[in-house]
Order: C-alpha cells, then sequence, then structure tokens
C-alpha cells in the first residue's frame, strides 16, 4: 500500500484519536437538513415508486427494472449520508465482487449504522436498488423508508418462528419467481450488537453447548437456513461480509448531525454456495464456524485498531459517486418548490404546500452552503497533509 493508504487504514493511536464530537446548534440544524432532505425526497420516489407497482401485473420485469432505478436514486441519499455528509471513511478488503451479479448476502451486525455500510458496498457494487433484505417488522413504519421497503419486496420479521416460517416461505417463493437478477442480504445475528444481548447471547451458547462469542452475536440459524435452502438454486454466490471499528462506532444520530467522522472496514468473502454443505446440520456448522472467524477479526480491529494482514485493500471512499445524484436531487426539488408555489394557490391547504416549499427551499440552501464549506475544509486538509508529506516515493502492492 501507499502511504497514505497505510495511514488511512488506521492505527491504534489514531482509532483513540476517534472522539465523539459534541452536539450544539449546528449540529442540530445538520440533523434537521438531512431529515429534510430524506423524506421530502424519500416522498417523491414513493409517489413515483406507487405507480410503477400499478404496472406489475401487466409488465413484471419493466415494473422491477424501474423500481430498482427509484430505489437506487433514493437511497443514494443514504449513501451521501453516510460518506459524504456523516464522514464515515469505509475501506473494502478482501476479495474482489463483480458489479451487478446476482449473490446471497450476510454480514455481522455490529451498530445501527452498518445496515446503512451495506447499502454503501452495494452501491459500490451497482447492486443496491435489487437487494432484498430481512429485516425486523418495525422497519415498515418508518417514514418514505419503510414504503420504499414495502414496495421493494423486502422481506419483514416478527421475531416468532411460527409467523415468520410461513411469511419466509411465502416471500421466498414469491422472490425465485421473479425474473430480474438480486442480492438476498440476511443478518443471522438478528439485532445489533450492545454489551446487554452480548451477555444474553453468551448465556444461551453456554446453555445450548454452542460458541461462545464476545465481539459478535451467536447466529440465529432457523430462518438463515430456510433463506439459504429456498435461495441457493437461484442464486450462486456469495457475498460474507465483516464490519468492524478500527475506533469508535457512530450511530444514525451522528450522521445526521455529521459528527460520525471514524473509519469503518468491511472485509468480503466471495464464496460461491455450490462449495457450502447441502445437509442443514452441516450448513448450521458452517455458519458457527463462519461466525468465528468473524469474531476474531472483529476482535483484532477493535484490539490493533487496523484490518488483520495479509489482505487486500481495495477502497476506502465508497460513497463518492454519489455526488451528480445529489446534485441532481437538489435541482428537482427547487423546481417542485417553484411549482407547488406558483400552481398550487387554489388548493385549501395553499398555505401548507407554501411552508413545506419554504422549508425544502431552505433545506436545498443549508445543503449547499455547508456541502462547499466541507469542500473547502477537505482542500486545505488535502494541502496540508501534501506539504507535510515525505518526498520520498512509494508504491503500491
Amino acid at each position: 500500500y501507499t502511504a497514505d493508504q497505510r495511514s488511512s487504514m488506521g492505527t491504534p493511536t489514531a482509532a483513540k484519536e476517534q472522539v465523539k464530537q459534541p452536539r450544539g446548534p449546528k449540529q442540530i440544524l445538520n440533523a434537521v437538513l438531512m431529515l429534510g432532505f430524506l423524506v421530502s425526497t424519500g416522498f417523491i420516489i414513493n409517489v413515483l415508486q406507487l405507480l410503477v407497482y400499478c404496472l406489475r401485473p401487466f409488465a413484471l420485469k419493466f415494473s422491477q427494472d424501474m423500481n430498482s432505478y427509484l430505489v437506487d436514486w433514493h437511497w443514494a441519499t443514504l449513501v451521501f449520508m453516510f460518506s459524504e455528509w456523516g464522514g464515515v471513511n469505509l475501506h473494502w478488503f478482501g476479495d474482489d465482487v463483480p458489479l451487478s451479479q446476482p449473490a446471497f448476502g450476510h454480514m455481522n451486525h455490529r451498530s445501527d449504522v452498518d445496515w446503512v455500510l451495506g447499502f454503501a458496498f452495494a452501491w459500490h457494487r451497482r447492486s443496491m436498488g435489487r437487494m432484498k433484505i430481512i429485516m425486523k417488522s418495525d422497519f415498515r413504519f418508518v417514514p418514505t423508508l419503510g414504503f420504499t421497503m414495502v414496495l421493494s419486496d423486502f422481506i419483514f420479521a416478527f421475531r416468532d418462528w411460527e409467523i415468520d416460517r410461513t411469511l419466509f416461505t411465502k416471500a421466498l417463493t414469491k422472490l425465485k419467481q421473479f425474473p430480474n437478477p438480486m442480492w438476498m442480504v440476511v443478518f443471522p445475528e438478528g439485532t445489533r450488537f450492545t454489551p446487554n444481548k452480548q451477555k444474553k447471547s453468551c448465556e444461551y451458547a453456554k446453555e445450548h453447548n454452542l460458541p461462545v462469542f464476545n465481539h459478535v452475536l451467536l447466529p440465529r440459524t432457523k430462518g438463515w437456513l430456510l433463506t439459504m435452502g429456498m435461495m441457493r438454486d437461484k442464486l450462486e454466490r456469495m457475498v460474507d461480509a465483516t464490519v468492524s471499528f478500527p475506533g469508535r462506532e457512530p450511530t444514525l444520530l451522528d450522521l445526521f448531525c455529521r459528527t460520525g467522522q471514524c473509519d469503518a472496514y468491511l472485509h468480503i468473502n466471495y464464496r460461491t454456495l455450490a462449495d457450502l454443505p447441502t445437509d442443514n446440520a452441516e450448513l448450521e456448522q458452517w455458519l458457527y464456524n463462519d461466525w468465528a472467524e468473524k469474531e476474531r477479526m472483529v476482535e483484532y480491529v477493535a484490539k490493533h485498531g487496523q484490518m488483520v494482514p495479509g489482505v487486500r485493500h481495495h477502497d476506502s471512499h465508497i460513497g463518492a459517486d454519489t455526488w451528480p445524484l445529489i446534485y441532481l436531487w437538489l435541482v428537482v426539488l427547487a423546481i417542485v418548490t417553484a411549482l407547488s408555489i406558483v400552481f398550487i394557490p387554489a388548493v385549501a391547504w395553499y398555505w401548507i404546500f407554501v411552508g413545506v416549499s419554504i422549508f425544502t427551499t431552505l433545506v436545498v440552501i443549508g445543503i449547499l452552503v455547508l456541502l462547499h464549506q466541507r469542500s473547502s475544509h477537505k482542500s486545505r486538509r488535502r494541502a496540508a497533509a501534501a506539504a507535510a508529506a515525505p518526498a520520498t516515493p512509494t508504491t503500491q502492492d
């Protein structure tokens, strides 16, 4: 690696320096601006999704293609919030993953932002709009985001296996019949890692003579085995992802407030599903062994502040290519605002529309101002780093 790449990969000292920033009026304003941006763009996408969904009985493939483009456009704002706005520097390690290829994916669940991290990687591999994820049922009620998931055929778990088994079987049977390629993504742990959940996970593992983990949660195998069994003949490859943080772990609020500056590591094993066991007992043991590998990797990163040695480092600025879509969104919002003010005066709720339009205008202006400040700050940092860099040449492996 080059000197810049080595420094960006993190060291134990650098990890300790990633301290949490305080939240004041400026950070609250950042959160309001980003929330307004996500909701306003999400509402537009939801309306378009609903129109496209009505075409399913007549043109299923066309409807799904259009929906995936809309989802890409909408969730590019989440990738932007994660990388460019929130300041999380995502490092991709491990195997290469081809663009736009169908796959079965699973990953550990470290924090409440690593699902956005997964979105960012799927965006980078041109597969975000075609993802189908098993999520908590509560996500259905998240404004705009939940409706997008419902219209994109996500599967929602109710944490009752008798109910979930029937729902999963019905939903997966439907997905298998879809003509379009997809990423079928599962979080086997079922919930994000916390000290309290880790303690309960260890107690359960000891009671049932299962592996005990300290940095990941014991994977729940029933839903994973059912999904794998039903989808492995449609999806030939697996994206096996491990999420870890060399320093602090940001929260979703950190991303909104722009106080989430840190490094995040994503290690990928790109596997062939035909190489995995077909017997459920052997497949369950394979999953436990895979989670043991994740345990060792997450522990190493937490202890040393850098990725385990000997793995390939691909990219460290995933999400930078969302800028064209963000600029396009700002133009669309400005046009919608102007049309709302000019052409809806006869509607009884005119002043509500005017208020929303003015708020959207302020959001657009605020985001542009803050992005200009961030761009200027990055330019000054790069100039300072270049001035301080040694003159000796470096090589790339």
